[in-house]
C-alpha cells in the first residue's frame, strides 16, 4: 500500500463538472430544442388575425340578416356556413343568395301586378247634337283603355265585371253650362247582371254652375263588385256634357293584393 500523504507524486487533476459557469448549464438528458421567436410572433398574428375575421364576418351577419328581415335567416346560415368552407370566396357566395333573392322579389312584383284589373274608359262624342235627355253616357271602345277579359262592355253603356273584388270607383263629368230648371247631376248606376233590368244608384255627385261656365262632378268610392255585376254613367242632360278625355271620364281599380 503506498502512503500518498508521504509521496512526492502530483496528484492527479480533478475531472470537469457538468456544470460549468464557463461553458454554461449542459442537460443531463436530450436537450429540448427551443422554438425559434420569429416562429411565435407569426402563430401570434395568426391567431389575431383568425379572431378578427370571425368578429367581422360575425357584424355583417347581423347587418345581413337586419336588411334582409327574418325570411333569409336560413340563406343567412347557408351564407355563413360557405364562407367557414371555402375562404376567400366570400365575395361570390354573398352575390349568389342576393340576386336570387332580388330575382324572386321581382318575380313576385310582377305577378300582383298582371292581376290587377282596371279599365279607364272614355265616352263617345256625338256626332250630331244630343236632344236634352236623362239617360246614360256611351263608351268609345276604341280610346278606352279596359283589362279585357277581366271587364267587358256591354250594350255600348255598361261594363261587366269578370273578376269579382273590391274596385276604386271614379267618375268625373264636365258640362259645359248649365241646366234651365235642374241642377247637374252624374250618377254611376249598378246591377247584378245583365237579367237585372233595375239599377240602383251606388255614387252621385252635384255641380252647380250659371250660364256658360264650366262646372265638373266627381265622385269616387271603393265598391266590392261581384262576377256579372254591370256598372253604368248616367246624367241628368246628356246634351250638356263636355266630352272631352281630358274633362269627362270613368275608371275602375282592383284592389286584390
Amino acid at each position: 500500500m503506498i502512503n500518498t500523504y508521504q509521496s512526492s507524486v502530483a496528484p492527479p487533476p480533478v475531472p470537469p463538472r457538468l456544470h460549468s459557469s464557463h461553458q454554461g448549464v449542459h442537460p443531463v438528458l436530450i436537450p429540448t430544442p427551443m422554438l425559434p421567436q420569429g416562429t411565435s410572433r407569426n402563430l401570434l398574428r395568426f391567431l389575431v388575425a383568425l379572431v378578427l375575421l370571425n368578429l367581422l364576418m360575425s357584424i355583417l351577419g347581423f347587418l345581413y340578416l337586419y336588411k334582409n328581415g327574418k325570411q333569409q335567416e336560413q340563406q343567412v346560415w347557408y351564407f355563413f356556413l360557405h364562407i367557414l368552407q371555402e375562404g376567400m370566396q366570400t365575395s361570390s357566395l354573398v352575390a349568389g343568395p342576393q340576386s336570387s333573392a332580388q330575382k324572386q322579389d321581382s318575380y313576385q312584383i310582377t305577378k300582383r301586378v298582371s292581376h290587377r284589373v282596371f279599365a279607364r274608359m272614355v265616352f263617345l262624342t256625338p256626332t250630331m247634337p244630343l236632344k236634352p235627355q236623362f239617360s246614360a253616357l256611351k263608351w268609345d271602345i276604341e280610346h278606352s283603355r279596359y283589362s279585357h277579359p277581366h271587364i267587358n262592355y256591354y250594350n255600348r253603356s255598361w261594363l261587366t265585371i269578370e273578376e269579382p273584388g273590391d274596385y276604386l270607383v271614379y267618375s268625373r263629368v264636365t258640362f259645359s253650362k248649365a241646366h234651365a230648371t235642374v241642377p247637374l247631376t252624374t250618377q254611376v248606376k249598378w246591377r247584378k247582371s245583365t237579367q237585372d233590368k233595375e239599377s240602383v244608384i251606388i255614387m252621385q255627385a252635384f255641380c252647380f254652375t250659371s250660364g256658360t261656365s264650366l262646372c265638373t262632378a266627381t265622385t269616387e268610392d271603393v265598391i266590392k263588385l261581384e262576377k256579372g255585376n254591370q256598372l253604368s254613367v248616367w246624367t241628368e242632360d246628356i246634351s250638356l256634357v263636355r266630352y272631352d278625355e281630358t274633362a269627362t271620364a270613368f275608371g275602375l281599380y282592383n284592389l286584390w293584393e
